[in-house]
């Protein structure tokens, strides 16, 4: 019997098994497991894709639906043949190209189970670090390919109540900042909050999005949550929704907890918060720091761990340059103790030419009195008015930009003090913009509105000799990136998707919370190759990746190729290749829901900084190398690349 099935036969059998029902799916999966050391001794070449998960996937050859093969119903493609003389190096299998090897050394699976789908909806399923199999490379008549059913684990159904440990006096810190109306108090003592999980793991740029949930007030007033994740290892932030008393229930953060699969039940008692008594000592007696707040943050992700505190008029203490607070706190909790460090934040209102301040929180403890001293602003300089052009280098181009400027040092900040200051402005239709800033060295991004212009970054130094300084930004065209686009043939390509993808980011402070701007230096972009198969991209100064996606049902598998270095000249690519695919075709089943219809499948490979690596823990970043989206028996076909390019490895 042959191990593998022509492609409509797999269909029409694994739909079969489809409507069955449970039964059907338990049978698929025995079946699978079963066939795996049988279809291994008849393959001259073992399937690369087989290992992709450890007990996930699996090899298959699907017998028992009696079901009948109509060649006159294959769909005809753009990657078509009849024989093998029709493919390069390849070979024709069942009416398409195949690759026989491959050097695609590791991937990454991602399963987006479609909106419509119950209990799952929403939870994305990340299998990764999967290795592709060492096999001998395959004889003439043997394709790479793999029949695999990728089974989706058990989600995490968290559910819940948060309540709160009783106040003693010396931790109770009224409110005086707006909140909420009184909640009627619940029977069980729960509270009104919201509730987070934030994963755990950074997957090389990839979004790893949280689960964000409210609570719901039911019949008899328990305030409880409910929310669906994919299992794994999570920070668990629980933000109070209301008023529920008299004194201040912070934030409160737990890192570093196992979600695991199947249902969990977390019954989560706020801590006692802690109180600071601090006092704000400001240099200049004739400056005052009304409407500037202060609030407890958690330093490696700025999330908020106290309430937030408005410096006013009635926090003064009378004759002195000094306000005196109250805040409550929560401690983190979980991870290494020793390893915890809360900033303080004292931010100007948002109408303020004054930076942000961060302090750590034991340094300001070094307590006179049992009270938290903040001494160690310095005075701030004046601002400056900025005006300036954004030169566009053509006389007769005339365009808006923006311009976002965001500190890198603060005059006036005593040493040991974390300054954070930036605007954003755009200029008017002939280049002009202006400014307030503070003395200072900044960096600078522009970013004409011309599409035709590339973006700029520099360094730029703000002085605090002149209370009006000008300056002038000049922006260059962006580069042109031209070439064609061919198959494995030779043939021109048209009708595909080329993007060209930034690799190049950098971010002043990593929190949202603190406010910091991320700067993005190089716009991805794409364009549609024409008849002929050539394309035009226009590109910022950046390094890139270049990714030609085929469409959907073409047969053809996308070209990935790494590591494109653009300055502000203009490249000639030459020719770029789709390379003769991998077949990679299977079932999706959900351990909690079964088959996953119109479920979309994305398929990843690990680089380093110039190719594809088989080791996670060596990569640096991942690319996009196919998707597809399943059917409506949760079944797909899918071509990867055999094999990625790097520009490293081109004359």
């Amino acid at each position: 019997m042959a191990p593998f099935l022509k492609q409509n036969q797999f269909n029409r059998y694994s739909s079969c098994l489809s409507r069955v029902g449970s039964l059907g799916r338990l049978t698929r999966r025995m079946m699978f497991r079963r066939k795996l050391g049988a279809i291994a001794a008849q393959s001259r070449a073992l399937p690369r894709l087989a290992a992709l998960l450890p007990s996930t996937l699996f090899l298959a050859v699907l017998t028992g639906c009696n079901v009948a093969y109509d060649l006159e119903e294959a769909a005809t493609s753009a990657n078509e043949c009849q024989e093998d003389s029709d493919c390069g190096f390849g070979i024709c299998d069942q009416g398409v190209c195949l690759a026989t090897n491959t050097d695609l050394n590791s991937v990454l699976v991602e399963v987006t189970p479609a909106a419509s789908t119950q209990k799952i909806a929403g939870v994305r399923f990340l299998l990764d670090r999967g290795q592709l199999e060492e096999a001998p490379t395959a004889t003439e008549s043997d394709a790479l390919r793999s029949d695999v059913l990728i089974e989706l684990p058990h989600v995490s159904q968290v559910s819940g109540t948060v309540s709160g440990a009783d106040l003693r006096p010396s931790s109770c810190v009224d409110y005086v900042e707006a909140v909420a109306d009184d909640v009627a108090p619940s029977q069980d003592g729960s509270l009104p909050v919201r509730v987070s999980l934030i994963p755990r793991e950074r997957l090389l740029g990839l979004t790893n999005p949280a689960f964000v949930t409210e609570v719901d007030s039911g019949d008899q007033r328990s305030y409880s949550f409910e929310l669906s994740a994919s299992p794994g290892q999570y920070d668990l932030y629980v933000e109070p929704l209301a008023m529920a008393g008299d004194c201040v229930r912070p934030p409160y953060l737990v890192i570093d907890q196992e979600i695991a699969a199947g249902e969990v039940q977390v019954e989560l008692e706020l801590p006692e918060p802690s109180r600071l008594s601090l006092r704000v000592d400001w240099p200049d007696a004739t400056t005052e720091l009304d409407g500037w707040t202060v609030a407890v943050l958690e330093r490696d992700s700025g999330r908020r761990l106290s309430n937030i505190v408005e410096l006013s008029p009635d926090a003064r203490i009378p004759g002195k340059s000094q306000y005196q607070i109250e805040l409550a706190y929560s401690q983190v909790d979980g991870g290494d103790p020793d390893a915890t460090v809360e900033l303080i934040r004292l931010a100007p209102p948002e109408t303020s030419v004054a930076p942000t301040l961060y302090f750590e929180r034991r340094v300001v403890e070094l307590l006179q009195d049992s009270v938290g001293v903040i001494d160690q602003i310095g005075a701030l300089n004046a601002p400056v008015s900025l005006e300036g052009t954004v030169d566009f280098s053509q006389p007769e181009m005339m365009a808006r930009a923006a311009l976002s400027f965001s500190a890198l040092s603060v005059e006036g900040v005593a040493p040991g003090t974390v300054a954070s200051f930036e605007r954003i402005v755009e200029s008017d239709e002939q280049g002009r913009f202006r400014a307030e800033l503070l003395p200072g060295t900044y960096r600078v991004l522009i970013e004409p509105s011309d599409p035709g212009f590339a973006q700029r970054e520099l360094e730029f130094v703000v002085s605090s000799e002149t209370a009006a300084q000008a300056v002038s930004f000049e922006v260059v065209p962006r580069a042109r990136l031209t070439g064609s686009i061919l198959s494995f043939t030779g043939d021109p390509a048209p009708g595909v998707k080329v993007e060209a993808i930034s690799r190049t980011a950098s971010s002043a402070y990593n929190s949202d919370d603190a406010g910091a701007t991320s700067f993005a230096r190089g716009r991805s972009v794409g364009v549609i190759s024409e008849k002929d198969g050539r394309f035009e991209i226009l590109v910022d100064p950046g390094e890139y990746d270049l990714v030609a996606r085929t469409e959907s049902g073409s047969d053809f598998a996308w070209a990935v190729h790494l590591g494109l270095s653009v300055s502000d000249a203009d490249i000639g690519l030459g020719t770029l290749d789709l390379p003769l695919p991998i077949k990679f075709r299977g079932i999706l089943d959900s351990l909690d829901v079964g088959s996953l219809p119109s479920a979309f499948v994305r398929v990843y490979a690990y680089l380093d900084q110039q190719r594809d690596v088989a080791n996670f823990d060596e990569a640096v970043e991942l690319v996009q190398v196919g998707e597809v989206r399943a059917d409506e028996f949760g079944e797909f076909n899918l071509l990867l690349p055999s094999f990625l390019n790097s520009f490293a490895d081109s004359p």
